[in-house]
């Protein structure tokens, strides 16, 4: 049961699973609970060391979105489970990246790799150290977020819940005191190559528990970032996180979805694939034409059939084969033929 825990934690879908708890019998799964218990605690403290990061953005006027982790668990609440987060994912607009690095270096965050064998001066957590120069205008010329930006917290734990922290995440003991981080990952885009003028501005807001409104990615923006990474070759053929679609519908179960601006955004962004895909599952698991009009996936579909370059086929049998522990080259076998090498 350790390996079936740490496969449901590193897909990022444990949060969902003490919703159907009661179809769990015996004491095998008795660690999953406790896990999930563990992180919960640890959620907990993340969110109220992460929020302080949006309000002192915010209050400087700045536009900043609460986008995936933070908007997910107050804008899009699911029945089945807390939504766990190791860190927090303010979209600001590239021209205030500068401007949102001071006000976080002022908040107390700190960028830099972290080493897990000896504490910081402040004896607050592992030690950073600090990047190059170079690395930083590198990350910010040619990619879509910054390094992230740590804070680390000591929570308070049980010796047994210390030792499950450790076994299935990054959490560091030092001197027998555990450590873990909470993570700001600054973006200015939502992907390389995603343009300001399709993230701003928006017509979504979300209220955290600071009482202030922000704004908030429009739900056509969500599908092409949650169904493209889902679909993604890195995602989908090497290690594809099931959170990805989890929150794709609770996206899509949740909003207006505008078509048509998605189809312009699939077509500018050459994301027939994982639109058809995408939708294809999300239909095939909210199993109501209200959230996905089947005319919208007959749609995609000779979309896709007219730009054929795009389809690296689909995904749904590769998370099959990751849920069933089938390897790839099984899923992907004729009948009959001999293991390709």
């Amino acid at each position: 049961m350790g390996e079936f825990t740490q496969f449901l934690k590193v897909k990022k879908c444990l949060a969902f699973m003490p919703g159907i708890r009661e179809y769990f019998g015996g004491d095998q799964f008795d660690e999953m609970w406790q896990l999930c218990k563990v992180l919960d605690i640890v959620t907990d403290t993340r969110l109220e060391i992460l929020l302080p990061a949006f309000t002192a953005l915010r209050r400087t006027g700045m536009e900043v979105m609460p986008i995936k982790g933070f908007d997910m668990i107050y804008a899009f609440p699911n029945a089945s489970g807390k939504r766990f987060v190791v860190d927090a994912d303010p979209l600001v607009p590239p021209g205030d990246v500068q401007k949102a690095h001071d006000i976080l270096v002022e908040a107390g965050f700190r960028q830099g790799a972290i080493d897990r064998s000896r504490l910081n001066a402040a004896g607050t957590g592992p030690e950073l150290t600090p990047l190059e120069d170079r690395d930083l205008k590198w990350m910010l010329q040619n990619h879509h977020q910054a390094h992230p930006y740590f804070k680390f917290f000591s929570p308070e734990l049980s010796c047994e819940q210390v030792d499950l922290l450790t076994r299935h995440t990054p959490a560091t003991v030092i001197d027998g005191k555990p450590y873990a981080a909470a993570a700001v990952d600054l973006h200015f885009s939502i992907a390389s190559g995603f343009e300001e003028e399709d993230q701003w501005p928006s017509r979504r807001t979300v209220t955290l528990p600071d009482g202030l409104e922000y704004p908030a990615l429009d739900p056509e923006v969500y599908l092409c970032l949650y169904l493209g990474r889902a679909y993604s070759v890195t995602q989908a053929f090497n290690d594809p996180p099931l959170q990805t679609i989890a929150d794709a519908t609770r996206v899509v179960a949740a909003s207006e979805v505008d078509w048509s601006r998605f189809a312009s955004l699939v077509e500018k962004y050459r994301l027939y694939a994982p639109a058809y895909y995408g939708l294809q599952q999300l239909s095939a698991i909210l199993e109501d034409p209200r959230c996905v009009p089947d005319e919208q996936v007959a749609y995609f579909y000779d979309l896709l059939q007219a730009h054929p370059d795009y389809d690296l086929g689909d995904f749904s049998a590769r998370f099959l084969s990751t849920v069933n522990c089938t390897p790839f080259d099984e899923v992907f076998r004729p009948q009959g033929a001999g293991l390709r090498r």
